[in-house]
C-alpha cells in the first residue's frame, strides 16, 4: 500500500485551491481595527500584507493582533483592577498593518508555492507549525487585483489538507486507526499539552495566557471539566464596539463570549484518549475547527488537545 506521501505526491497544491476564492491581502496602511474587519468579513485568521509594489510583506494573524489587544490597552485602575486606557485604546485603533507584520513567528514571511507543486512537498512546510501559504495560479508574480484581493493567488491552510486526508482516510491503512494516546496526544508527553483557564477568569486572563504560553487557544473548565475554549480567532469579534467589547475582556470568559456571539458560542469538540486518528481527522472537518480537545471519560478534564499541526505532521511522518 502507498504511503500518505506517495498519494499526495500526485495531487497537486493547485488542484486543492483551484476553487476558493481570490486571496484577500491588506495595504501596509491599514489599521488594526480595519486588518480585523477584512479577517472577520473573510472569515480567515491570516491575511498577507501588501506593500505599494504588490509585493507580499508580511502576514497580520489573529495571532498577532491577540498580542496588541492583551498587552496594549488596559490598564491598571485606581481600584485596583484593569480598565480600558482610552489614549492606549485610541493608539490601538491606529496602529497600522506594517507595524504588525513579524510580530509572531509565522507572520514575518509569506510562504509561496506554484500551483503545479506536489502536496507531498508543502506538507513538511505546514507540519513545523507553518499554518498557511499562498499558491501562485497565475502568470503574474506580482500580489495584483482589486481592493482586497490578489487575483492570481489562492491560501493554502492546514484545514485544506485534513479535508484531503479525510477523503483518504478509508484507504490509508493501519495508520489510520492508530489511537490518540498511541499518537502521544493525551498529554502523556511533550505533545499536547493543555493550557486552560477557570470558567470565572477574564477572558483577558485568557488572551494573555496564549501569548505567554505561545498557544493559539486555551481550554475552559468548570471545577476541572471541560466546558469550552477560547481561542485567537474570537478577537476578531472586537470590531462593532471595539470600546465596549474590550470592556467586555474584563468579564468572565464565558459571558465575554456570549456577549460577542449573539448567535452562542461553540462549546467543546472534543475526542477521548481512545479515539482513533481517522475520527480526529473526520470530527475536525466535520465541526470546522482547529483543534480537539482531549478528554478523560472518567471526569470530563481535558488532558491533551490535537492540532491541525498534529495531522499534518503525523501525516508527513507515516
Amino acid at each position: 500500500m502507498a504511503s500518505i506521501k506517495e498519494r499526495l505526491s500526485k495531487v497537486t497544491v493547485g488542484d486543492l485551491v483551484y476553487r476558493k476564492r481570490e486571496l484577500v491581502t491588506v495595504p501596509m496602511d491599514y489599521n488594526i481595527l480595519q486588518c480585523l474587519r477584512v479577517l472577520k468579513r473573510a472569515n480567515v485568521l491570516a491575511v498577507p500584507v501588501v506593500d505599494t509594489k504588490g509585493e507580499f510583506s508580511g502576514v497580520v494573524s489573529v495571532q498577532d493582533i491577540l498580542a496588541w489587544v492583551a498587552f496594549g490597552v488596559f490598564e491598571y485602575g485606581k481600584e485596583a483592577e484593569y480598565v480600558v486606557d482610552r489614549l492606549k485604546l485610541e493608539k490601538f485603533v491606529n496602529t497600522k498593518a506594517a507595524d504588525v507584520v513579524g510580530f509572531s513567528e509565522e507572520s514575518q514571511r509569506v510562504w509561496k508555492f506554484e500551483a503545479a507543486t506536489p502536496v507531498s512537498e508543502v506538507l513538511e512546510t505546514l507540519c513545523k507549525g507553518v499554518h498557511r501559504v499562498v499558491v501562485h495560479m497565475g502568470d503574474s508574480p506580482a500580489a495584483e487585483g482589486h481592493g482586497e484581493v490578489a487575483a492570481d493567488y489562492r491560501m493554502l491552510t492546514q484545514s485544506d489538507l485534513a479535508y484531503l486526508l479525510n477523503r483518504e482516510m478509508p484507504d490509508l491503512g493501519p495508520m489510520s486507526l492508530k489511537t490518540v494516546a498511541e499518537l502521544g496526544l493525551d498529554g502523556g508527553g511533550t505533545r499536547g499539552q493543555v493550557h486552560s483557564i477557570d470558567v470565572q477568569d477574564t477572558a483577558l486572563q485568557g488572551l494573555r495566557k496564549m501569548y505567554l504560553e505561545k498557544v493559539s487557544a486555551v481550554a475552559i473548565t468548570d471545577e476541572g471539566e471541560m466546558v469550552g475554549t477560547l481561542s485567537a480567532s474570537d478577537t476578531r469579534r472586537l470590531v462593532h464596539n471595539c470600546f465596549k467589547e474590550l470592556k467586555a475582556l474584563l468579564a468572565p470568559v464565558t459571558r465575554f463570549l456570549l456577549e460577542v456571539y449573539s448567535d452562542g458560542f461553540q462549546g467543546k469538540v472534543s475526542v477521548r484518549p481512545t479515539d482513533t486518528f481517522e475520527t480526529c481527522v473526520s470530527k475536525m472537518v466535520a465541526a470546522h475547527v482547529h483543534r480537539l480537545w482531549v478528554v478523560s471519560p472518567k471526569d470530563g478534564k481535558p488532558v491533551g488537545v490535537v492540532s491541525l499541526t498534529d495531522i499534518v505532521r503525523i501525516a508527513w511522518q507515516n
